[in-house]
């Protein structure tokens, strides 16, 4: 089963109708505040401090909130720095960061919205390096949409050929049900 992320303002509805018609069986709402109830779907928060209870929450790429153990899921590693150095890309991962990730089994997800907005030439690299690290350390990887408009959903097919076509075949295939495992728990 896929569970693709969404970032709504207020449209959650269109949201539901448009990733019924492409094949999503559940959508993960994901807010900066506290997350709304929507029946038949989860919801999850952005958080960027420790949160002190737990529920779904996701950061963006801090090794801080890595560390936490009420965050497990993050993503956005591939924006954290703007310029790549001469001699090797800034991916926002390292070998430190992986191995916390993999031995508090932390889930790394891919932000397609990202590849659609930014250039997609240093995006690419970036997240060939960070595949490359997930795959030697074995953290486990998702990929989502992470859509704001309901236009901008994609299915799960597309989503996982962008992992493909930078030759991880093994890593695509379980990157959309990485989450809906995760959650599922």
């Amino acid at each position: 089963m896929f569970i693709d992320i969404v970032i709504p303002k207020g449209n959650e509805e269109q949201f539901i109708q448009i990733a019924k018609e492409l094949g999503t069986e559940k959508l993960l709402f994901l807010y900066n505040e506290k997350p709304k109830e929507i029946k038949g779907h989860f919801s999850g928060q952005i958080v960027t401090k420790n949160p002190g209870h737990k529920a779904i929450f996701f950061s963006k790429g801090s090794r801080g909130l890595v560390e936490n153990r009420n965050v497990k899921f993050h993503y956005g590693f591939e924006e954290l720095e703007k310029k790549d150095s001469l001699h090797h890309r800034r991916s926002g991962m390292n070998q430190v960061i992986s191995k916390l990730m993999s031995e508090r089994e932390k889930t790394m997800i891919i932000d397609f919205e990202k590849y659609l907005q930014g250039p997609k030439e240093i995006y690419i690299g970036r997240l060939h390096q960070n595949l490359k690290l997930a795959k030697k350390y074995g953290f486990q990887i998702a990929i989502a949409s992470f859509a704001t408009k309901p236009q901008n959903l994609r299915a799960a097919n597309e989503l996982k050929h962008l992992i493909k076509s930078l030759g991880y075949h093994d890593l695509a295939k379980k990157s959309v049900q990485t989450l809906s495992q995760a959650l599922e728990e």
